[in-house]
């Protein structure tokens, strides 16, 4: 069977730290140059950038640097009343044009979406997926923003006349949209304690899921702690569930790179008849001795 590689980036506010320290583990086993699409949601849409750009280094350096102030800039007390929104988005869209470079997104080879929640009931097929590749950098922030709008926190953001906001409210952890798309191996990266990615496995799908232990047990835990102490803390803790997740797989004869770096998937197939299970990630017990 041909692979055909997705990575998937879940919502998550400040937990997305975990996210960058785990595409750090992907690039150093050669795992992430094989991916051929992606889909982010909030935060994870923010992370899906830095994969477009292959730029895994700087992705790390945002967030061992983020700081409440950039994250959640403060508003003026009329804004916050004409808004409905507690913070200005104007701190997210400095660190946008500064770290990011959404041309070079665009122009990606990775097939890109960003997922959002439409506000309205008037346009009954309102998309909720936005394909990142050959648009505009205005109309890629935009997405980023609308994907990362968290109700009350910031404010919605209008494409095409209709307001979006987090994508949380259509998929917080956007798997279903690579599995329509073709593919059949997919990793996860969800930022919660617990995942529910393994409904997308079956016969024909293959779900690495590197779901951890320190991100909290609901969507609010740690979402607005942009402290960057914290951050350099999740950035390790992702780091660490995904070298040993991806050892395990390697042990287990799952995955393999091959010395030319040609990645070679469920290899034991070779040697057995036995079937093999299609969902991966790492038991509590292991999850829990990474902490010790």
């Amino acid at each position: 069977m041909k692979y055909k590689i997705g990575l998937v980036l879940g919502g998550g506010g400040a937990k997305g730290a975990y996210q960058a320290g785990v595409l750090k583990a992907l690039k150093e086993y050669k795992l992430l140059k094989h991916v051929k699409m992606v889909s982010g949601t909030s935060i994870g849409a923010l992370n899906s950038m830095k994969v477009l750009e292959n730029d895994v280094d700087g992705a790390v350096e945002i967030w061992e640097n983020v700081t409440k102030e950039i994250a959640l800039s403060k508003s003026s007390f009329l804004t916050k009343i004409k808004t409905k929104s507690m913070f200005s988005r104007e701190g997210f869209k400095k660190l946008a044009s500064e770290k990011i470079d959404l041309e070079k997104a665009s122009k990606s080879k990775v097939e890109c979406y960003v997922v959002a929640t439409p506000l309205t009931r008037k346009v009954k097929d309102a998309p909720t997926e936005f394909l990142v590749n050959g648009k505009s950098k205005e109309e890629i922030l935009d997405y980023l923003l609308a994907s990362s709008a968290i109700p009350v926190v910031f404010e919605p953001v209008v494409i095409n006349g209709i307001k979006y906001v987090d994508g949380f409210g259509v998929s917080n952890v956007p798997v279903e949209t690579l599995k329509n798309k073709g593919c059949n191996l997919i990793f996860v990266v969800p930022l919660r304690n617990e995942s529910d990615a393994y409904i997308y496995s079956d016969d024909d799908t293959l779900i690495v899921d590197f779901v951890g232990n320190t991100n909290g047990k609901n969507m609010l835990d740690q979402t607005l702690d942009f402290d960057a102490k914290r951050c350099k803390e999740r950035v390790e803790a992702g780091y660490k569930v995904a070298c040993t997740l991806i050892e395990k797989l390697i042990k287990e004869r799952v995955i393999g790179v091959h010395f030319y770096q040609k990645i070679i998937i469920k290899f034991r197939e070779w040697f057995s008849k036995k079937k093999r299970e299609n969902y991966y990630s790492l038991t509590k017990e292991e999850l829990d001795n990474l902490n010790k």
